[in-house]
């Protein structure tokens, strides 16, 4: 049993008038690539991230700066137990609620420490569990309201590589967590 702390994702019924509103929106706003932000939607904006990521094989990067026009290799802050983690990179998942967290939190602002993350773990038959998520900040930090408006980029797949599959307590977990080592141009962006 996958343990309760790790969350589901929310539901949400992805009808035929919402998948064609979604290619729509997706043909006029994010496959022109000029890193336009992404307006008039019909459904959740995380519903839109998430189809973006499953449907049409793309990354989400979160920032709570609105203004970039180019990500650029970048040394992480924490140091994390692992060499994927660690390396100078462009971060970005193939999820569309994870990166909400680093786009909603103001660290700089507010330094905290943050333990976070978005698995899914090996079941029975080779299958994969839905999504499940993990968020946690500094419990002083929580109290001040650290959230701000912020910015989910999506970006190509294109020079990215995915976090290798790894064990993690009984549990062999796949992160759609993925880095590139060279400088990335996103294709549109989203307030949340």
């Amino acid at each position: 049993e996958i343990p309760d702390y790790w969350l589901r994702r929310p539901e949400f019924c992805l009808e035929s008038s919402h998948l064609e509103h979604l290619e729509a929106a997706y043909q006029a706003q994010v496959s022109p690539a000029r890193g336009d932000s992404i307006g008039g939607l019909e459904v959740p904006k995380w519903v839109f991230l998430n189809w973006l990521c499953e449907e049409k094989n793309l990354l989400m990067h979160g920032s709570v700066n609105p203004a970039i026009e180019e990500f650029e290799l970048r040394e992480p802050n924490a140091k994390d137990d692992d060499a994927f983690s660690q390396q100078t990179a462009v971060f970005a998942a193939s999820d569309g609620i994870w990166p909400m967290f680093y786009a909603l939190l103001d660290r700089k602002r507010m330094p905290m420490r943050i333990l976070n993350g978005c698995l899914r773990f090996e079941l029975e038959g080779e299958r994969l569990s839905e999504p499940r998520y993990f968020f946690s900040i500094t419990q002083g930090v929580l109290a001040q309201n650290p959230f701000v408006q912020g910015t989910i980029y999506v970006l190509s797949k294109a020079g990215f590589v995915v976090q290798p599959p790894y064990v993690l307590g009984a549990w062999t977990v796949h992160d759609p967590h993925w880095a590139s080592l060279e400088p990335v141009r996103p294709l549109a962006k989203q307030s949340i």
